[in-house]
């Protein structure tokens, strides 16, 4: 690596930075106070739902205060009322919480919304046989994708 390597990767960082914070910590930076329309405890709640991931399915209320930024008494009462709504449960025998089946009707609601699925879905299971090998469609989520069909 040269000197100008490490230069460029400073400034790269330094513009990346803002819009890193901003796509991690949307909360922040949604507020506004001329908002009306805009009510932050839903904000937070969905945020909170945000932080389960395959890699982050058992999460306590320390993790979630860490990675939302959000104080962990809020999150507690977060997690209270999102656990008896149905859209988080307890692990056994742990402090820590997972997404419960309550979260599935929005991810198949959202599904049966997308019809370039089924449009798509034909054309991806003839290359996936042409290729021998899969063919998935995903979207972009902030800094994440999430798989609409695999074939």
């Amino acid at each position: 690596m040269t000197m100008n390597d490490a230069v460029d990767a400073e400034q790269t960082e330094k513009l990346l930075a803002p819009l890193r914070h901003e796509l991690l910590h949307p909360i922040e930076d949604m507020q506004d106070e001329n908002d009306r329309q805009f009510i932050t405890a839903l904000a937070r709640g969905l945020e909170l739902l945000r932080c389960f991931t395959p890699k982050h399915q058992h999460l306590g209320n320390q993790e979630l205060a860490q990675m939302t930024g959000l104080p962990k008494p809020t999150i507690t009462r977060l997690t209270h009322t999102l656990s008896r709504l149905g859209y988080i449960k307890q692990v056994p025998n742990s402090s820590k919480f997972q997404l419960s089946v309550g979260v599935l009707a929005f991810g198949y609601s959202m599904l049966s919304n997308v019809s370039i699925r089924s449009i798509a879905h034909p054309y991806m299971k003839n290359l996936a046989d042409y290729a021998g090998a899969a063919v998935a469609m995903a979207t972009r989520d902030r800094l994440n994708m999430i798989y609409l069909d695999v074939v």
